[in-house]
Parts: C-alpha cells; sequence; structure tokens
C-alpha cells in the first residue's frame, strides 16, 4: 500500500511538473488536424509563439472543398496548450460561405465570411449593410454563443461635451486633450483633470506613454522662455506629477519637438541645444540619448532604433516612423500604409479599406471595417484605433467595430486623442 501511495504521489508531481513546463517554458508549437463538420473537412495550421510575454495563437482554416483559406491570429491565454479548435460552426447561403471555429472553452471569436474574393470579418459585412450573416449569428446565437461583436454598441453617456460608449471595453483608456484640461474616459469613469491657464489649440508638445500622458506647460514665458520640468498624469487614475528635465537655470529651450513614443519613453529633441532626451514615463526618469558630444541621435524606423547624426535630429522635425515598409505586401496589393503589431501586419489602402494579414502567410488577407476618412488610426495588440468624423472607434476580433467617444473638436483638431491598454 505504501508503494502505491508513493508511486500516486510521484506521478502527481511528474503531472504537475509536465503542467508547469507546457505553460511556463515551451515558447513554440505547431499542430496540424481536421475538424468535420456537416461532412466538410476544415484543415486546421495552428501555431503557438510566446513574445515578450504574450501568447499568441494563430489558426489557417482551409475548406477542404473550396480551398478557402481564413486567418486568425490572437493573443490569448491558452496555457500552452495544443490542437484547441474542438469544432467549427459554417455557414453558406446567397454566395456568402462564413465560419467561426470554437475553442475547447467553448469560445469562440469573430466570424470570417468569403464573399467574391475576399474574406471579410463580420464586423465589415454589417458596416455594409450585409442581413444574410445575421441568419448565421441566429443560429449561433439558438446554441447559446454570444459576442460582444454581435452587439449594436451605439449608446452614448454624456460627460460634459463628450459621449462615451455605455459598452466602452474594460481593458482600454481613452485621454482626450480640451482646451487647458486633460480628460480621462474609461468604462465607468470620467475625469477632469485641470492642467494649465491658457488653452492649447495645437497639441503636438505631448504623448502618451506607459499609461502616462507626457507634455508641458506652454504656459510658460521668458526670454527666451524655457521648460525645466516634464508633467505627467497617470492617465488611469488622473494623479500629476512631475519630472525635472534639466535644471531650473539651464532648462529646455522652447524650440523643441516631441519626435515619438516607443514602449514607456518618450523622446524629445530640444533643437536649440542640440539635445535629445529619453523620458521613461514609468521610471519618471529623464536621460540624454543625443548630443553634439555623442554626435548621433536614436531615431526609431518602425521597427527598431538606429543611430543618426544629431544634426538629422535637429534640421527638421525628424518624427519616428509609426509605419513599416514591406516590399512584398506592396507588389502584392499596391499603394498601402502598414502597420505591425504581434506577428502580423494591418494595412489600409486608398479606398479606405483596413486589412490584416499574418506575417507567415501573405496570400490570405482580412478585410477588418472601411472608412474613408479614418484619422491617426493606431494598433495596439490585436485591436485598431481611429477616428472618423467626430468619434473614435476601435476594431478587434472580440469586440467588433464599435464607437469608443464622440467629441466635436476631434473634426477639426490633431493630436488631442489617445488610448491606451490597462
Amino acid at each position: 500500500m505504501k508503494k502505491v501511495i508513493i508511486t500516486v504521489f510521484m506521478l502527481a508531481i511528474v503531472s504537475l511538473v509536465y503542467q508547469y513546463g507546457v505553460i511556463h517554458l515551451i515558447s513554440e508549437k505547431n499542430s496540424k488536424y481536421i475538424i468535420n463538420t456537416s461532412g466538410v473537412n476544415f484543415n486546421v495550421f495552428e501555431s503557438f509563439k510566446k513574445v515578450n510575454g504574450k501568447n499568441l495563437y494563430q489558426f489557417k482554416i482551409e475548406n477542404s472543398n473550396t480551398k478557402d483559406v481564413y486567418s486568425y491570429l490572437m493573443d490569448r491565454n491558452f496555457h500552452g496548450q495544443n490542437v484547441l479548435v474542438k469544432d467549427i460552426r459554417s455557414f453558406d447561403k446567397d454566395g456568402l460561405k462564413c465560419i467561426v471555429p470554437v475553442f475547447k472553452d467553448n469560445s469562440i471569436t469573430e466570424i470570417l465570411c468569403k464573399t467574391e474574393d475576399n474574406v471579410v470579418s463580420y464586423s465589415y459585412l454589417k458596416q455594409n449593410g450585409n442581413n444574410v450573416v445575421d441568419e448565421f449569428v441566429n443560429s449561433l446565437k439558438n446554441e447559446g454563443f454570444s459576442s460582444l461583436s454581435w452587439e449594436g454598441g451605439y449608446d452614448f453617456e454624456q460627460h460634459e461635451d463628450i459621449q462615451s460608449s455605455i459598452s466602452f471595453p474594460d481593458n482600454f483608456g481613452v485621454t482626450i486633450w480640451a482646451k487647458n484640461k486633460l480628460y480621462l474616459v474609461q468604462k465607468g469613469m470620467f475625469k477632469e483633470v485641470e492642467m494649465f491657464n491658457e488653452d492649447r489649440v495645437d497639441n503636438s508638445l505631448s504623448a502618451l506613454a506607459g499609461g502616462y500622458y507626457v507634455t508641458v506647460n506652454t504656459d510658460i514665458s521668458g526670454t527666451p522662455p524655457k521648460f525645466d520640468k516634464i508633467y505627467l498624469v497617470n492617465a488611469t487614475t488622473g494623479l500629476k506629477d512631475f519630472i525635472y528635465i534639466a535644471e531650473e537655470d539651464e532648462g529646455v529651450n522652447r524650440n523643441i519637438y516631441f519626435a515619438g513614443v516607443v514602449g514607456n519613453k518618450v523622446y524629445i529633441v530640444d533643437k536649440t541645444t542640440k539635445i535629445e532626451y529619453e523620458i521613461n514615463a514609468v521610471q519618471k526618469s529623464v536621460k540624454v540619448v543625443g548630443n553634439e558630444n555623442l554626435t548621433t541621435g536614436k531615431y526609431y524606423n518602425g521597427r527598431e532604433f538606429v543611430n543618426v547624426g544629431i544634426n538629422e535630429m535637429v534640421d527638421r522635425d525628424n518624427y519616428f516612423r509609426n509605419t513599416v515598409d514591406v516590399e512584398e505586401l506592396t507588389q502584392k496589393y499596391g499603394n498601402i500604409e502598414i502597420k505591425e503589431s504581434n506577428n502580423k501586419y494591418y494595412y489600409k489602402n486608398d479606398a479606405g479599406e483596413y486589412w490584416y494579414v499574418l506575417k507567415e502567410d501573405l496570400d490570405h488577407p482580412v478585410k477588418l471595417f472601411s472608412f474613408v476618412d479614418f484619422r491617426e488610426w493606431k494598433v495596439i495588440g490585436d485591436s485598431v484605433f481611429g477616428i472618423s468624423g467626430d468619434t473614435a472607434y476601435i476594431y478587434d476580433f472580440d469586440y467588433g467595430l464599435k464607437p469608443l467617444v464622440r467629441d466635436s473638436r476631434f473634426v477639426s483638431r490633431n493630436n488631442i486623442f489617445n488610448v491606451f491598454k490597462k
């Protein structure tokens, strides 16, 4: 009996060690399997990669009869498991061929549909008035499935002169600069943060990094006017703080520009003194990363930092790139603007259509949504944000295409809207 207990105990230890290894140590895994749905075989090509703490799951699902390919990639924690798709729901009517994978935990994601020559999202179909897909959604609802992307999301709450969506996502927050104030909007929360005395129409001397709003006090005067402090506002709580960027008698000249943001850091160039500063918003620290003694400054080209001559940073406002060049994508899809996130590319074309494609499979893009006037668009993780008219929107597979906030200032002013992930 004692031997049996010891054996059971050892097996339990081995099992726990194995589970720990699967969850914490395995960084990459690939699987291929077949799901049969209503007599149709779907080939599933699944891969998992753990990158910088993110759990990136990629699924290429191919209809073995039509050879249509539906591409999914998401940052979702399935604890390193594989063979995650346990079933596939499908729909075929009036030239619309749709699928949605059902995962081991019985969750689902965005419906993707083949129509004419493109694979498009459910959100794109609804944005363009397609009601055929509703029959598929209703059948899924009858089975007990649900998705935020199927909900309307067009009800708003009024705060001052800003409207925020009642369906505001839990894991994001928004900042809006208005005259001399900063507004913070989150689900169930609206805060007004008094900043300075004078109204600021040009808001180019500000940025959002690491959950902190970073700016300078443009009220200051003097001959010449100088900034000695960088102001920080915690975008979640509204608490204010500041850090000295230079000694008070030295300061930073008014002739500056915010070159860009990378992660938690903001880069500011003083064109008069030829100094580039790195502001770590989370650590509340300042570091000189470029000056005449170093002869170089730091420039972010969309993928990595490169050293450039300090005069190149000073002679013109050399803003960091938030797009990338991918020659093969441009050759395939023409004149497009490309952003990279979570092992995939998002791009927009001249028609105002927004797509994504897996980096490892450029032949099967998915059309997500379309806006002719989508401005200041940005990608955070698996979510796309931007402004159309007086409304800022979010799109991702879980949430669909939804409005976040409305503000009449969006129509006429730039760089007043920012978004962060909590």
